[in-house]
């Protein structure tokens, strides 16, 4: 048999549609008039950049959520130049889809480009160049159609294999080469486009859950770094970037606060380092003796949220967890408090009344110790802190023993993001199929 890799952008020729509707406001302006002004424009648009993925990000990353944007615009910048970052952002895309295929054995030499592209001379030229490979054009450009032929002349007997019917009824029309002065600038533009897609990510996720103005949250699966393999952290970290996920859970615990050798895990510099390899947003949880001098040092290393631990302060130092809570917004993170589980959720309802928190974890297992079965009654505080928030933006996370018999009763208490360790990186199929397997019980 023929057997072939197989890798795709969701959004080519649509987006470019989509663009000269919206650019030519009713007007006859044609694609070869775009194409002008955008050829009189230098590679990278003058500054512009663009995401192609309107419609979602197929290769060499599966994102659902993904979504298209614009970087760099000043009141400098003209149609043309809208119009040529769209159309380098389809040329960096294929260039993305080739790269991910080459890093999993199947390099290419060329580009056989079929269908609209074939009709600008000036977007094929950006493909070779962009891409760094010849393009190759044939003679029949509809290519859908031609593999249709060329079964059916194989069915009908004209030629005895699919082989000899292609080299018989596939004809190259033209070869565009790339330019290497213009393929060495995009080599440097597409190291900008792939961290922008990653930097991007979360938050074109938080945004699909506000998308229509409702505050419509969509529940999510957030992996803890605690059960993953620190021997192999990078891995790790890699198979997370590539999963449905938006927020990687972080436990920063002293082995003082609780005094057992065990709970000692890791400190600033691991989540500095932890941030060096990724552009998710990074929930530290803090179960530390002094809360406080921790907050300048977690900002500085690009924590995005920092929890801490209720029970580390308790009701005798309720000024103490205000002035940190005040504290850690200030320092431009967003604060959040974490609930051990025998812990009513009426504790914090002062603080979330006074709107200090952003985030309210709660612990169904006793903090630190992986592999623990969950305490179910922990989730019925889920709903109340619901409805002590009073309509505001508070996200609640469910934390611990979240694994394929437990999920469903956590996704039903209403939280907003489930925090699984073990199960999702202890998953045969690798993290990204851990947590689709915990997604599918919504």
């Amino acid at each position: 048999g023929v057997c072939f890799a197989e890798g795709g952008q969701s959004s080519t020729g649509s987006v470019l549609r989509w663009a000269k509707g919206i650019l030519s406001d009713g007007s006859t302006l044609t694609y070869k008039e775009l194409d002008g002004e955008a050829e009189a424009t230098p590679v990278g648009a003058d500054g512009v950049l663009a995401l192609e993925t309107f419609q979602g990000s197929r290769t060499p990353r599966t994102d659902a959520k993904a979504r298209g944007a614009f970087i760099g615009l000043s009141l400098s910048h003209t149609r043309g130049h809208l119009w040529r970052a769209l159309m380098e952002a389809v040329c960096l895309g294929t260039r993305s889809c080739i790269e991910g295929l080459a890093e999993a054995g199947h390099p290419a030499t060329e580009i056989l480009i079929a269908g609209g592209a074939c009709r600008s001379a000036f977007w094929l030229q950006m493909h070779a160049d962009a891409c760094g490979l010849p393009v190759v054009v044939c003679e029949f450009q509809d290519a859908p159609l031609l593999g249709c032929a060329i079964l059916a002349s194989v069915g009908a007997g004209i030629y005895a294999s699919v082989e000899e019917a292609v080299e018989n009824m596939v004809r190259v029309s033209r070869r565009v080469e790339p330019d290497p002065g213009r393929a060495k600038e995009y080599k440097r533009l597409f190291g900008v486009y792939k961290e922008m897609s990653g930097a991007v990510k979360p938050l074109v996720h938080e945004l699909s859950r506000i998308r229509g103005g409702a505050a419509q949250q969509s529940q999510t699966i957030s992996p803890s770094l605690l059960s993953a393999d620190w021997s192999d952290l990078a891995s790790e970290i890699s198979q997370c970037e590539h999963s449905d996920v938006t927020h990687l859970h972080c436990d920063v615990f002293d082995g003082v606060e609780i005094p057992d050798p065990n709970t000692l895990t890791f400190g600033p510099g691991m989540i500095r380092a932890i941030r060096r390899r990724t552009k998710l947003s990074l929930d530290v949880h803090l179960v530390v003796k002094n809360p406080a001098s921790y907050i300048d040092v977690m900002a500085e290393c690009g924590c995005n949220c920092l929890i801490i631990q209720f029970e580390t302060f308790g009701e005798e130092k309720r000024e103490e967890l205000r002035a940190c809570c005040e504290a850690i917004r200030r320092s431009g993170m967003r604060c959040g408090v974490c609930l051990a589980p025998k812990t009513p959720a009426s504790a914090i309802s002062e603080e979330l009344s006074a709107g200090l928190l952003d985030v309210v974890d709660i612990l169904t297992v006793e903090p630190c110790f992986a592999k623990q079965e969950i305490q179910l009654e922990a989730l019925a505080k889920v709903r109340a802190i619901k409805e002590l928030a009073q309509g505001a933006d508070v996200r609640v996370i469910v934390d611990g023993g979240i694994n394929d018999k437990t999920v469903r009763q956590a996704f039903k208490s209403g939280a907003d993001t489930l925090v699984s360790g073990s199960y999702v990186f202890g998953h045969r199929g690798g993290v990204k199929a851990g947590v689709e397997s915990l997604l599918k019980m919504r």
